[in-house]
């Protein structure tokens, strides 16, 4: 069975380190990742369901604590709000496999640093088998939270053909949707803007290659209580480069992604 996880493993890892953007697309980057700069790359794509399954399952395998397992667990009473007792999203939303390549939430600040130090010590144990593989030869790789100064450089090269917060008219009467925000309409009278979450992989990439900077879900800085991005829960105005989310705890409209530094042997 643990083979068989370390192969699962491998190729969440090692699977996306070409990524497909005309920006990045000639240049090699660590696992997941564009490039930012010389020495800091981003993560193309907030971290979705399937990845924290994946932890989730290593952890089951390679830990003797029964009790770790279940602190990483992701919690899915972050769907129930102060007028309803139950949601759909409660039992689905993390393990259905129609929800795959969403934006993992109900995750804490503590449980999204744990996330990339293993992600780290699995990207080096794994290219340390497979060299080959290792885009930077002989180099090893740190993934963590970005800081605000790092997000807000992520997301600033947007201009006025691919800014996400534009709702373009493409020739005809519909507006296109560029960004997950909330619009005021109900899920009966939505054209192509989502209720709650959207796939991680929506809308259109910025220059870098970096997709849902801004609406879907808030995302956690290095900061501990100070996300970036805006959410599916809050209007086009407030969701900004420049403005800040706070939290306290988990929450529907919380998630992560990460950024990769090459580091030293």
């Amino acid at each position: 069975m643990k083979w068989i996880i370390s192969t699962i493993i491998l190729i969440f890892l090692l699977s996306f380190i070409a990524p497909k953007s005309e920006y990045s697309k000639k240049l090699k980057t660590p696992p997941g990742t564009v490039k930012l700069n010389d020495n800091l790359f981003f993560d193309k794509t907030e971290i979705g369901n399937v990845d924290w399954r994946i932890y989730e399952e290593w952890l089951r395998n390679n830990s003797n604590n029964s009790i770790v397992v279940l602190q990483n667990i992701p919690d899915s009473t972050v769907w129930i709000t102060d007028n309803t007792t139950s949601s759909p999203y409660t039992n689905y939303y993390y393990r259905h496999p129609s929800f795959n390549n969403y934006p993992v939430v109900g995750v804490s600040y503590e449980q999204a640093i744990a996330f990339c130090k293993w992600r780290s010590d699995r990207v080096n144990e794994l290219l340390a088998k497979d060299p080959k593989q290792n885009p930077f030869p002989s180099k090893k790789y740190r993934y963590r939270l970005p800081t605000v100064e790092e997000w807000e450089g992520a997301a600033e090269n947007l201009d006025s053909t691919n800014i996400p917060r534009i709702l373009r008219n493409k020739g005809t009467n519909k507006l296109k949707y560029l960004a997950n925000f909330y619009d005021g309409k109900t899920a009966a009278n939505l054209k192509d803007a989502m209720v709650y979450t959207a796939a991680v992989d929506s809308y259109k990439p910025n220059k870098f290659g970096v997709v849902n900077m801004i609406g879907n879900v808030s995302e956690m800085t290095a900061t501990k209580g100070i996300a970036k991005g805006g959410n599916f829960l809050l209007p086009l105005d407030d969701c900004t480069i420049k403005g800040e989310q706070h939290y306290t705890k988990a929450a529907a409209w919380l998630g992560f992604r990460c950024v990769c530094e090459i580091v030293k042997e």
